[in-house]
């Protein structure tokens, strides 16, 4: 029974994902320049997105100095392996550039924006987001 509810919720983060997918394309857009990418497409080679893009991933961590909130965002596919948000696989570091408050720790976002070099890291620049839901609740 167990094993079916995980399956149920997989399925779930699935559907909404192309869900997203759906909406970015949208009316008539490019399907290459508005592809929803994971966050593993991300990692492969961040200089490649200095281009504004969409992407999806879990918000983990958080750190906050002076007005500057760094945070963790992970790929949802490793957040349902690993069952919690303390995953190690895939993350990559993100600033919220938007007019917006911060999203909480679980929230499953779509993100819009681009990686700039800060020294040595590569930090993704989010101009926009939407919270699609929280994985704490699917993870229950």
């Amino acid at each position: 029974m167990r094993s079916i509810r995980f399956l149920l919720k997989l399925t779930t983060l699935f559907l909404l994902s192309i869900l997203a997918l759906g909406l970015a394309v949208g009316c008539g857009g490019d399907a290459q320049s508005n592809a929803v990418l994971q966050i593993d497409d991300l990692l492969v080679n961040p200089r490649a997105f200095q281009n504004e893009v969409i992407a999806t991933g879990t918000v983990t961590t958080f750190d906050t100095r002076d007005t500057v909130s760094l945070m963790g965002v992970v790929d949802n596919e490793h957040i349902l392996m690993c069952r919690n948000l303390d995953c190690i696989g895939s993350k990559i570091y993100a600033l919220n550039m938007s007019a917006q408050p911060n999203p909480q720790p679980g929230d499953v976002i779509t993100m819009r924006g681009a990686f700039e070099a800060t020294g040595d890291f590569w930090i993704f620049m989010i101009s926009e987001y939407t919270v699609n839901n929280n994985i704490i609740e699917l993870l229950q």
